[in-house]
């Protein structure tokens, strides 16, 4: 197994760095008629950004990258302290009604956890949008500041 790892990090152009996590998020945000807008993806290798269109065009990838090895690394050790086990599966401010919703999709290390969110900006997820936004031209920042 660990040869394996070994073999596609040499492939994938990570110069031999094995990461000790390994993590793909999806994050989705959707028209609350449940039509996807916007999908970001992170995984240890790559991130990318796609735009769905709701007119009957075609969807979109606007930025698709692989990960610098520094952004591997940086990666691997944020993944390492990050407390997702304490993440909720429900974040909604119910004062506010809006028409989106987003859907965080997290497996790391084969465990899966889902949290949606509804026009709410929970603190538990600031930390992990500001480090996505880290690896992402500003145009496609996520949301990082509470409210």
């Amino acid at each position: 197994m660990v040869r394996m790892a070994l073999i596609i990090a040499l492939l994938g152009g990570s110069a031999g760095y094995v990461p000790k996590n390994d993590l793909v998020l999806t994050i989705t945000i959707y028209a609350i008629d449940s039509r996807k807008l916007w999908t970001y993806v992170l995984d240890t290798r790559r991130i990318s950004v796609t735009r769905h269109f709701t007119r009957g065009e075609p969807d979109r990838v606007l930025l698709e990258r692989p990960l610098t090895l520094q952004e591997i690394k940086k990666l691997d050790r944020f993944l390492g302290r990050y407390p997702f086990d304490s993440l909720e599966k429900y974040y909604i401010n119910e004062r506010i009604h809006g028409s989106t919703g987003t859907v965080y999709h997290i497996r790391i290390n084969r465990k899966g956890k889902d949290s949606y969110v509804f026009y709410a900006r929970p603190e538990s997820l600031l930390e992990l949008n500001r480090f996505i936004n880290r690896l992402l031209p500003r145009q496609f920042h996520l949301w990082d500041d509470v409210q």
